[in-house]
């Protein structure tokens, strides 16, 4: 990062330092080796108010977008920042497959440079708990696999706050994030900050008066349109009529509260104070109706048997018995030969494997034959099963593995194997018992999630290689058909995937 990172001294004097009032994990996470590789986060204090806007005139519907931003070096302390500068807006979605949509659609047409380049997404959520929804992180590690890329998620409802997520891989933990709300000029001497943090997750020692409302940019039904129309990109920045915090008074519609902090700030440094908000009260409980209703929809489609190539389907986890298509999965359950694929990725799914795509044969055979991969993102497991109509005939594990037995470490084949950092590349077969054999590999702690080794993978399906076996000149074209196929399936398996796993096209890799 520090090769295109801007050398400018980091803002604190004109921020507004903002911490976890719950969550102290993120001084656990600053030890390791620096940060692990996560940043500083410094954001516009007008952005936050115009995605609160946004969210919550979603009417129901997920909105979604890009943060886009500036990465930074402070040349005195040596500490790496980036600023959030402005947004890329995308019309709101349905559920949670079209903001996996919206965001891929964003994230192609956005090209970054020097000065501006994805530093993260932001959402709206029913409510904001301690750790992102299951389907929000997939999400993430999926298309933003930066450790100092972050998920902002905002609570759709009056009060629901918001809160800066990011994901600690070492610890397999999210966390919330410290930071800084950063104003267009700092404040004259002995004067509060003008802040727009609303959000009880929250706390500050920075002395602070509430913004004045009419400072939210609004967004009227009749402004909506051309956002709803295409992507549509925001730089804000205060407005010449708006108050900035140098002001000697502070501003005229800020509470009572914070008047009274103002006029009674004391000479030594004040104790951490929650951002200054009426309703501090717990947070709301998370409502499962959003997971429910995409369960229902992802189960409904695995039995349809549809045509189309989908990614990122799911990230439920959720096994609510009131899903009259979904049956509570218990622990003891595992895979069998003879499992329908609906039943097989459903229990693939509760042991925590994601479905990143489907796709159907283009060969045509007796049986209509269809491809699916998963991935298990925490534990680094790559999982392909083929059915032929609707039951199971081939499931292969693929993973990493961490060891120091030399038997493994002189595997035959050398793109098998990374003898520097002691990790051999293994695939088998799983159509028995996948569960186990997961719990099995987990229990080793040497699963290498991040893959050191990344051999060429076949996502083709049985009837596809006798089809092209069977065809003619194939001496001449074969390899080329499987290779292209290969090529393009990969392409289309979303980037957080292709990235964890290193899986690259043949083209990519030719000289």
């Amino acid at each position: 990062m520090r090769d295109h990172a801007t050398r400018r001294p980091i803002p604190v004097e004109q921020a507004i330092h903002w911490k976890p009032l719950h969550d102290s994990h993120y001084i656990i996470a600053s030890l390791q080796s620096g940060d692990g590789g996560r940043r500083k986060i410094f954001v516009r204090d007008q952005l936050l108010p115009r995605i609160e806007a946004l969210v919550r005139s979603g009417h129901g519907r997920r909105v979604v977008g890009l943060l886009i931003g500036e990465q930074c070096s402070c040349p005195d302390t040596g500490a790496d920042y980036f600023a959030i500068e402005s947004l890329v807006e995308q019309p709101p979605a349905v559920d949670d497959e079209g903001v996996a949509a919206a965001l891929a659609s964003a994230l192609g047409a956005h090209r970054s440079d020097r000065r501006r380049q994805v530093v993260g997404w932001y959402s709206g959520a029913a409510s904001v708990d301690a750790r992102p929804l299951p389907i929000t992180a997939y999400i993430h590690t999926s298309y933003f696999p930066e450790p100092w890329q972050t998920a902002l998620v905002i609570g759709e409802g009056p009060g629901g706050g918001g809160a800066f997520f990011l994901d600690d891989t070492v610890n397999t933990r999210w966390f919330y994030a410290p930071f800084y709300e950063l104003t267009e000029h700092a404040p004259s001497r002995n004067q509060p900050k003008l802040t727009h943090v609303r959000w009880p997750q929250y706390m500050t020692t920075d002395p602070v008066v509430l913004a004045p409302s009419e400072s939210v940019p609004d967004l009227s039904p009749s402004e909506k349109p051309a956002v709803d129309r295409r992507e549509k990109w925001y730089a804000l920045r205060r407005g010449p009529s708006q108050r900035r915090n140098g002001a000697d008074t502070p501003p005229t519609h800020a509470s009572a509260d914070s008047a009274t902090r103002t006029s009674e700030r004391p000479a030594h440094p004040p104790s951490d104070r929650t951002a200054p908000i009426a309703d501090h009260g717990g947070l709301a409980d998370i409502s499962d109706a959003r997971r429910e209703n995409l369960r229902e929809k992802v189960l409904a489609r695995l039995s349809s048997g549809s045509s189309e190539r989908m990614e990122i389907v799911d990230g439920s986890q959720s096994t609510s018995s009131t899903a009259p298509t979904a049956p509570q999965i218990s622990d003891s359950e595992d895979t069998t030969a003879g499992d329908s694929v609906t039943r097989f990725v459903e229990l693939a799914r509760a042991d925590g494997f994601f479905l990143a795509a489907r796709f159907e044969a283009t060969a045509e055979a007796e049986n209509r034959e269809s491809l699916w991969i998963l991935n298990e993102p925490y534990s680094g497991m790559l999982l392909a099963v083929v059915a032929a109509d609707d039951e199971v005939i081939d499931a292969s594990l693929h993973y990493n593995l961490h060891t120091d037995d030399a038997g493994l470490l002189r595997t035959p084949f050398p793109e098998h194997r990374d003898p520097d950092s002691r990790t051999v590349y293994v695939r088998e077969t799983c159509i028995d018992g996948l569960r186990q054999r997961c719990r099995q590999l987990r229990a080793t702690k040497a699963l290498v999630r991040e893959w050191k080794v990344s051999p060429a993978i076949s996502f083709l399906t049985p009837g596809e290689w006798q089809s092209v076996a069977a065809s003619t000149g194939v001496a001449r074209h074969g390899p080329t058909l499987v290779t292209e196929l290969n090529d393009s399936r990969i392409a289309d398996l979303p980037e957080g995937v292709r990235s964890q796993f290193h899986l690259t096209r043949a083209v990519d890799t030719q000289p």
